[in-house]
């Protein structure tokens, strides 16, 4: 995270009730955003396609949810079913405060496997790991630049143990996010997030260049027989602030603008 937003042009770096535990990935394939594919264009369509086929690769070598923190909590009315998916990333915040980016892939790669051995910067190195795991370092982050979105799919992969899974893209739409976030979710992987912050709820308006870790969703069933739909993400804000950090509810259409807000560059590591 690097504080106040003072530049002129856009860049693509960051410093920066009654309930039940259950399986997450027990949400019905039924209650995806309404035929999610038919929402995508061709080459998003194979895009997704493409992330299948690493997902199921990616399976194959590692166990979902290693540390059982997955839960889905139900809250039901007269008018709806409310699941809230979250996956239960643990917060890491930034150490120094430009490192977001690799502190927001700290915290998704450790979820995915807790015994990695990358670390997110010299400054938080508590174990002596070997500089070749320093995810910082990694990234190419620096001080004056934070991190570059592009650089964050290899070390992730590398630090999770999960072959060529991520990937970093940009987010088109809404419901573009909505169908990734539900996708990697159910398959146990927390997402990295470049933003600017002031189009999150919870930062009120205070606007900074800083990434985050996605790692869950609220679901709206309407009992009337209306279509599923999304309203919120659950997020995971490394940022050294207090005011800011921790777990958070954000809307996805605040998540999206805040995502977007970088254009057609790579904004998304999903």
């Amino acid at each position: 995270m690097r504080g106040k937003l003072l530049l002129a042009t856009l860049a693509t770096m960051a410093v920066c009730t009654t309930t039940s535990v259950v399986d997450a990935t027990s949400v019905p394939a039924s209650q995806t955003p309404n035929n999610p594919q038919a929402q995508l264009t061709p080459a998003q369509q194979a895009i997704s396609a493409a992330k299948q086929h690493r997902a199921d690769a990616a399976m194959a070598r590692i166990t979902p949810d290693p540390v059982g923190k997955s839960s889905a909590t139900t809250v039901q009315s007269a008018a709806s079913t409310i699941n809230y998916v979250v996956l239960g990333v643990q917060l890491r915040v930034e150490n120094p405060d430009w490192n977001c980016g690799p502190a927001a892939t700290y915290q998704a790669a450790k979820y995915v496997n807790p015994a990695t051995l990358y670390y997110q910067s010299s400054s938080d190195n508590s174990n002596n790991e070997p500089a070749s795991y320093n995810l910082a370092t990694l990234e190419g982050t620096t001080q004056a630049s934070g991190t570059n979105c592009v650089n964050i799919p290899g070390p992730l992969n590398q630090a999770a143990g999960t072959g060529s899974y991520y990937i970093g893209s940009n987010i088109t739409s809404e419901s573009t996010l909505i169908n990734d976030v539900v996708f990697d979710v159910g398959g146990r992987y927390p997402q990295v997030a470049d933003v600017s912050t002031s189009a999150l709820d919870y930062y009120n308006g205070a606007e900074y260049y800083h990434y985050i870790t996605v790692d869950g969703y609220e679901q709206v069933n309407p009992n009337d027989g209306s279509p599923v739909y999304y309203t919120n993400a659950h997020v995971v804000d490394d940022n050294w602030n207090s005011a800011y950090s921790g777990l958070h509810w954000t809307s996805f259409n605040g998540l999206s603008n805040a995502i977007s807000y970088f254009g057609s560059n790579v904004n998304y590591v999903w």
